[in-house]
């Protein structure tokens, strides 16, 4: 995994040929189904900055891992993760942006900020580029967000909101985890709303994932969307963990069941009960009881205020 640099200073400058980096290690290429190193963690603070520092800091994953989009969440996180970047307050950020006419490239981990919780910006462009938002952040963008090979990751009680449009292309991916909702008066677990038009493109995703063991779920709100051939939203297996849910299967092999009860397994072992509503589905589907197998399909919960123009995939299958 990467390691940790932490700087103090009382005036930052630099250039964008200055880099920071603690990225986590490449896997084993001799291995079958290698699992590559963390992010390491960053923290650099400051008192002022000497004009636009344009300087890249990454806490990247290291490469070759056998998976690199988790199975569902909490349980069964199995990608590597991008590290942490903290910052004393946005203002780094904005500068590198400047330096790079709004695009975060070479740009890698989770953001932090010391001074608040809330990253406000016009516009953002992710090339080649895993940034987060951390858990209980806002990002505002003013713009436009484009992501070509770029890929952002919403934390548990994240939210996302862009006045213009959000664009995946060249194979991007937004990855959107929602918390634990039960018992603590919040509807949703996380939030994307998108003030123009979502756009999925051809390879890229979408995936929201609700929380495996409560069922909290995320909610994606746009003026309009598009989701190209291709491309799409991915919630399969990204509900309920195995052997959890409300209906989820009994004894050894039982089949879970959602809209419809789970099946028996040949030996007598019960299936799951239906449960939800007909007319308006927002729980997660239940794990089986077979051996480690068995996730539930998870939520996709789009309000589209216009157009939704569909030639991909919108799958939550189990």
């Amino acid at each position: 995994s990467g390691g940790s640099i932490y700087i103090r200073c009382g005036i930052l400058g630099g250039s964008t040929s200055g880099w920071i980096r603690a990225n986590g290690g490449d896997s084993g290429a001799q291995f079958i189904y290698p699992g590559a190193g963390g992010g390491g963690r960053v923290t650099l603070l400051y008192e002022a900055l000497d004009g636009t520092p344009g300087l890249r800091l990454t806490t990247h994953i290291g490469r070759n891992s056998w998976k690199t989009v988790d199975y569902s969440s909490p349980q069964q996180r199995v990608a590597p993760e991008m590290g942490t970047l903290y910052f004393s307050d946005p203002d780094l950020m904005n500068s590198l942006l400047a330096c790079w006419g709004g695009t975060a490239t070479g740009v890698n981990g989770y953001v932090h900020f010391e001074s608040t919780n809330i990253w406000e910006m016009s516009g953002l462009i992710l090339s080649n580029a895993m940034l987060g938002i951390p858990e209980s952040n806002e990002w505002r963008i003013a713009g436009d967000l484009a992501m070509t090979t770029g890929q952002l990751a919403v934390a548990s009680y994240g939210r996302l909101d862009c006045a213009g449009d959000i664009r995946l292309q060249q194979g991007s991916v937004l990855r959107v985890y929602s918390g634990a909702t039960n018992g603590i008066g919040q509807e949703y677990g996380a939030r994307v709303e998108v003030g123009g038009e979502l756009e999925i493109g051809s390879a890229c995703w979408l995936y929201p994932f609700s929380h495996s063991a409560d069922g909290g779920s995320v909610y994606v709100k746009s003026g309009s969307a598009t989701i190209q051939a291709g491309g799409g939203i991915d919630a399969d297996g990204r509900g309920y963990r195995v052997a959890a849910g409300p209906g989820k299967g009994f004894n050894s092999y039982g089949g879970a069941g959602h809209g419809g009860r789970g099946g028996h397994d040949n030996g007598g072992a019960g299936g799951g009960p239906a449960y939800g509503v007909t007319n308006g589905p927002t729980e997660p589907g239940s794990g089986g009881k077979g051996n480690g197998y068995g996730r539930g399909g998870g939520v996709i919960r789009l309000d589209v205020g216009g157009a939704l123009n569909l030639d991909g995939t919108i799958s939550a299958s189990g």
